[in-house]
């Protein structure tokens, strides 16, 4: 199932939120990029394996919500959105080496990654000065958390327990 094509004729939107039911596989176009005025983005729910490369080319994108449990990654190109200021990415648990391109949102205020997984925090999270509040579920070690929150002080860095990812805190 794709996304209607006429939704990205209407390149003076604003917000936009896919939202598909449990079950349905939904394609998110690449004509997402035609959306030139979009500041929300949310994508829920979709079992959508790949975003396309054009959500970079949203400039004006100030918040973007992901939650696909079959998304293999995110896009590099999310790395142009300079003035995005909170990602949100839940439901997805594919390891977060291919995430370094988060570390050039000099805007981004909130990051919220829901899936970190097992290991180490990533060396990216550690070069991210510009994040007021940073939430994630790891099982990095102790000391390294306690790093991170010396890396980034007087912010809000909160593990929070696998539990309340699907609550969407």
């Amino acid at each position: 199932m794709a996304v209607p094509e006429p939704i990205f004729e209407l390149t003076n939107l604003k917000k936009l939120k896919f939202s598909v039911k449990y079950g349905i596989d939904c394609v998110v176009s690449p004509k997402i990029g035609h959306v030139h005025q979009l500041q929300e983005l949310e994508i829920v729910g979709t079992f959508a394996h790949y975003l396309p490369d054009e959500i970079g080319e949203l400039s004006p994108l100030e918040k973007l919500k992901i939650n696909c449990l079959y998304l293999k990654k995110l896009p590099e190109s999310i790395g142009k959105l300079q003035n995005l200021k909170e990602l949100r990415c839940y439901g997805w648990d594919n390891g977060t080496s291919i995430l370094y391109f988060l570390s050039q949102l000099t805007s981004l205020q909130l990051l919220n990654l829901a899936s970190l997984g097992t290991g180490h925090i990533p060396e990216f999270l550690f070069e991210m000065p510009f994040l007021q509040t940073l939430r994630f579920d790891s099982d990095a070690p102790q000391a390294e958390i306690e790093g991170l929150k010396k890396a980034l002080p007087n912010r809000e860095v909160r593990k929070f327990r696998k539990e309340s990812v699907c609550g969407f805190p």
